[in-house]
């Protein structure tokens, strides 16, 4: 996986290509558990304090934005993370 990009105040992205899959963490990673499940969307919180922590998404891709903005608790800037995705994907390949 590559390094954690920060993508929007407190939030930071790893996007597993192989996988498909994007991790999403506000803050500082601390012990999580999930939450609540939706159609590959997975809700993070503090075990402590019940806190989001972050959302993991499998099989992002395949996912509309307009889905994940109604589904994710908190804001994210999808555009930033899949012109990352993309650029890294473009300097893998050339």
């Amino acid at each position: 996986m590559s390094d954690p990009r920060r993508v929007s105040e407190g939030i930071t992205f790893d996007y597993d290509a192989n996988y498909d899959v994007l991790y999403l963490s506000i803050g500082r990673p601390v012990p999580s558990y999930t939450d609540d499940e939706i159609d590959g969307v997975l809700i993070r919180r503090d075990f402590e304090t019940d806190r989001l922590t972050g959302a993991t998404i499998i099989g992002y891709r395949s996912k509309t934005k307009q889905f994940l903005k109604k589904t994710i608790p908190f804001y994210v800037d999808f555009a930033s993370i899949d012109r990352h995705i993309r650029n890294r994907h473009v300097r893998s390949s050339g």
